[in-house]
């Protein structure tokens, strides 16, 4: 299930404070769709079956807030998982609205521990997700 949040239809619930962005797609390597995010907001995926890894793509304005990815298998208990993360800083702009600034995207990806068919995504700070990757069979 990949899920490029054009749209927030394939979460199974999320918090109050998340937005949907595309604003200003050359600071992001052109991710034309992101969800915006701050401390305590969060999100969270629901699959028929268990996973088996997950990747995710979020990009930061300022320093990296590391995003918390936690599993469930009944929704309710949650548990953290320790994805690695590899971080690239985008070069910054030259023109337009946006000259000056830059990001830096990190990609998360972790395999997930048997019997787990929830996964939650929760924000530590200011960042923009932009891609969701759940894998099972």
């Amino acid at each position: 299930m990949v899920d490029e949040l054009q749209d927030l239809s394939r979460t199974e619930a999320k918090s109050a404070g998340l937005k949907l962005n595309n604003d200003y797609s050359a600071l992001y390597a052109e991710y034309l769709f992101r969800v915006k995010g701050d401390t305590n907001d969060w999100l969270t995926y629901k699959t028929a079956v268990p996973m088996d890894s997950v990747k995710i793509a979020a990009f930061f304005a300022t320093s990296v807030t590391d995003l918390v990815l936690q599993i469930s298998s009944d929704g309710v208990k949650f548990t953290d998982l320790a994805p690695a993360g590899k971080a690239r800083l985008l070069p910054k702009i030259t023109m337009g609205a946006a000259a000056g600034k830059n990001r830096t995207m990190v990609e998360y990806e972790c395999a997930v521990p048997a019997d787990n068919r929830y996964l939650k995504v929760l924000w530590k700070g200011p960042a923009e997700l932009d891609r969701v990757e759940i894998y099972h069979r």
